[in-house]
């Protein structure tokens, strides 16, 4: 059986990419500045992002790279948050998320709603693991229970 045309391409670009990477090693990736001739080392947090997303294209992944905002409108959250703007501004009002007011409109800070959210999808996870577990115990299931990934509550499309 043969490849697609799109499958071929993707196992050539991820090959080429793996190439890429195996070039590079464990060395500090520098850019050349084509004005200049100059060559500066790459950041060290540029370089990880780097090495991360080559590592997801060498696997034969999509990559999405999007600029974060330091803060967030209630809607820009709530959509972030997977939930209503109602239950955002909910946590706004009981304390859980801050916010500062910019007029009438209130401001999250990202850190915040990200920090948020990971703390729910870990509450998520061990939840799910301790029904795993009684479902072990019961005899409904058996062997140790599947890995974090298993447990995604974004739909697959992580953190």
């Amino acid at each position: 059986m043969s490849q697609s045309p799109t499958a071929s391409k993707a196992s050539g670009s991820a090959a080429v990419v793996r190439a890429i990477m195996a070039k590079l090693g464990n060395a500090a990736p520098t850019l050349g500045i084509p004005a200049t001739g100059e060559t500066v080392p790459l950041p060290p947090h540029a370089a990880i992002l780097i090495r991360q997303v080559l590592a997801s294209l060498a696997k034969g992944h999509d990559v999405t790279i999007t600029e974060t905002p330091e803060e967030m409108t209630p809607n820009e959250a709530a959509e972030f948050l997977n939930v209503s703007r109602t239950y955002v501004m909910k946590l706004i009002q009981d304390g859980t998320l801050p916010c500062r007011m910019v007029g009438n409109h209130h401001r999250i800070p990202t850190p915040s709603l990200a920090a948020y959210k990971d703390r729910q999808q870990a509450r998520s996870r061990a939840a799910m693991h301790d029904l795993y577990a009684i479902e072990r115990q019961d005899g409904q299931v058996e062997g140790p229970p599947p890995g974090k990934d298993a447990f995604k509550s974004d739909d697959g499309h992580g953190a």
